[in-house]
């Protein structure tokens, strides 16, 4: 078994950091985050101005 926290990535301490950053105010915003699943379109068709058909 191998412990992944001891895993080198490559990653510098300042792109940990900014990952680190970025996943705390992700997880602050919870639903309100623009990328978060419920807030993808329905599914169906759509015409070209984005106006659901279907």
């Amino acid at each position: 078994m191998t412990d992944l926290a001891k895993i080198d990535s490559g990653l510098s301490e300042a792109e940990k950091r900014q990952i680190h950053r970025r996943a705390a105010l992700v997880a602050v915003l919870g639903k309100k985050y623009a990328l978060h699943p419920e807030n993808a379109p329905a599914k169906g068709t759509y015409n070209r101005q984005g106006v659901r058909l279907g």
